[in-house]
Formats: structure tokens, sequence, C-alpha cells
């Protein structure tokens, strides 16, 4: 964010809380710059959301906002892990589920391939019985 966004995004802030406007200084939006500059525009606008939404009553700080703007960058990166996660766990069963397809198959052409009247042997029986 750089410091005219971090400006602009003051403003609209005392707008939304006119009786914090007295607060709002050039010192104010200058002392909590170094704590939102990290972050994109639009993450900050997603943290100011979240925090009109958790505290409407109150205007909130730099440092505030980008406590949330972490919260929601660290929500982002459990969810892109959780589904990079489901993704392999898919991948797992559907690998297994071909290889099952497969079995079934080579099973079914072995049975195709024997003479007729062979018996199949029946689970835990040998063929060789003497």
């Amino acid at each position: 964010m750089t410091e005219s966004e971090w400006a602009r995004m003051c403003a609209e802030m005392v707008l939304r809380w006119p009786s914090q406007q007295a607060t709002v200084t050039p010192q104010w939006i200058a002392l909590w710059y170094p704590d939102v500059h990290q972050f994109s525009g639009e993450e900050m606008r997603e943290a100011l959301n979240l925090c009109v939404m958790s505290e409407p009553q109150w205007m909130p700080n730099g440092g505030q906002l980008a406590e949330a703007a972490r919260n929601i960058r660290a929500r982002l990166a459990n969810s892109d892990e959780e589904l990079e996660r489901r993704r392999e766990e898919k991948l797992r069963v559907d690998q297994r589920h071909a290889w099952l397809d497969y079995e079934s198959r080579l099973s079914q052409g072995v049975t195709n391939l024997l003479p007729p009247g062979f018996d199949r042997p029946k689970a835990g029986q040998s063929q060789i019985e003497g």
C-alpha cells in the first residue's frame, strides 16, 4: 500500500466515523503507515471491512488493520493448504480406483483365457492339492 492509498483510506475512515476527524491528523497517518505498507490496498480494504463488521462503533488504527490483514492472509494460506491436501487425497483415491478397475479387468481377462471346465480356486484354496 502506498502512502497516498493509506491517506485516502484514512479519509474514508473519517467519513465512516466523523467523530474521529480530530484524531486522524497527518501525524496519525504517518504513525500508522509502517504497519500497513506491506499490504496491498485490496488487503487493507478487506481488513477494514472485517474491523467494521467486528466493531462498527470504533475506528481501527493501522495496527488493528494490519492484524486483521495478517489474519486474512493466514486463513487464505490455510485454505490453500487444505485445498492442496484434498486434491492429493482425491488423486490417491482416483489412483486406487483405477488400480482396482485394472485388477478387475485383468482378472476377467484371465478368466476368459482359462479352458472350459477349469474351476477357479476359491479364496484360500490352491489349485495344486495332492
